[in-house]
């Protein structure tokens, strides 16, 4: 077994680069005598070893790093001289013409604070607190300068305030989308028909377009560090990350509940990332048999749904609705028991007026509310 080492002068061990590790494939190589026409380019496989009981996954090396793509794709866009203005800000090969200090500069100081770059909604954190003068500054710049295109930086130390900062963006951006989406007067005016369809079982799904109104909110939290991601999109959702008397109704509690694993005011963020965040995500979100959003859109859509809940042996037990009542044909929107022995919901509360069946043994029905979502 051949090992493979840099060293110093004194001794210190070096990076590893490709050219010490090409030149010991053909040392290696002379050294078995093999001939010119067996090899072939080498490829390179890294092994990293981290200890056994730390909790958090091995981050992967930078010769295995996913993200080789893009940098070679940075690479070749800015030796062509085609990178993106934002790109070439980031390198520093756009430099900005003018440099404005804040804690001097009263005059700038002043345009960044105008009411009318204020956003239209601040993020509720407990205690209602304002944000400090140079965090309000951070976020009016923010939404006014990046709404194209650009790179703010916000340096600070833990426990300074960069989260809080953050959250409040967000805040302005939904706050920015709910704008748009008013404009609506029929929400289905918001869909475009794609002319694309998929076949579903004996029938086709019609697949549709979000209105280009309504794109351009969507916030990305990326690192790389897994751990840093985390904490902003775990922490977004959490109930503690929000003043008292918001979390009821919530905004798709339960639902959150579900893919957080833990108790959370809303369906606002998630931690995506790796292969096993977004299978996790995608299973909880969409088809959670109880919770997922399948589930909501189906009922919000004219189709009753019904859990059928089975004992340890697989038999169904007894019929309950999603308020625990047994052989009940209630629900939490209002639902109704009619003498024909089917239940009606009211608009607005299940998804449609009409008719479902009643539950046959055991089933129950699946209780949906427009703001709080799947029920308990």
């Amino acid at each position: 077994m051949a090992k493979l080492s840099i060293a110093d002068a004194e001794g210190n061990p070096l990076p590893l680069t490709r050219d010490a590790i090409q030149g010991g494939f053909e040392w290696l190589a002379r050294r078995i005598r093999l001939g010119s026409k067996f090899i072939k380019p080498p490829s390179i496989v890294l092994r990293s070893y981290q200890y056994y009981k730390f909790p958090d996954p091995p981050e992967a090396v930078l010769l295995n790093s996913f993200f080789l793509g893009d940098l070679a794709k940075a690479t070749t866009l800015v030796g062509g001289g085609h990178a993106p203005h934002t790109l070439d800000q980031y390198l520093q090969i756009a430099k900005p013409r003018h440099r404005k200090n804040l804690m001097s500069d009263r005059a700038a100081l002043t345009e960044a604070l105008q009411p009318k770059f204020f956003p239209a909604a601040s993020w509720p954190a407990p205690g209602r607190h304002p944000l400090a003068l140079l965090q309000q500054c951070a976020v009016n710049l923010a939404l006014r300068d990046l709404e194209h295109e650009g790179v703010l930086a916000v340096n600070g130390p833990p426990g300074t305030g960069k989260t809080t900062l953050l959250r409040d963006v967000i805040a302005g951006i939904v706050a920015r989308r709910a704008e748009a989406m008013i404009r609506y007067d029929d929400p289905e005016a918001a869909f475009q028909n794609s002319g694309q369809r998929i076949k579903k079982g004996q029938t086709f799904v019609h697949l549709y377009r979000v209105n280009e109104a309504l794109r351009g909110y969507e916030v990305v939290v990326a690192s790389s560090n897994n751990k840093a991601v985390e904490n902003v999109s775990a922490e977004l959702p959490g109930i503690e990350a929000v003043a008292d008397g918001l979390t009821s109704p919530g905004y798709f509690k339960s639902v959150s509940d579900n893919v957080l694993g833990r108790e959370t005011w809303g369906m606002v963020a998630a931690v995506l990332g790796n292969a096993r965040n977004r299978s996790e995500f995608r299973q909880k979100f969409w088809w959670d048999e109880e919770l997922g959003m399948h589930r909501f859109f189906q009922q919000a859509s004219g189709n009753p749904q019904l859990i059928v809940e089975k004992a340890e042996d697989g038999t169904p037990t007894h019929s309950q609705d999603h308020c625990g009542g047994e052989a009940s044909v209630r629900s939490r929107g209002g639902g109704q028991a009619l003498e024909d022995g089917t239940f009606a919901f009211p608009q607005g509360q299940c998804g449609s007026e009409g008719k479902a069946r009643q539950p046959a043994k055991g089933e129950r029905p699946v209780y949906f509310h427009p703001q709080v979502g799947g029920g308990n």
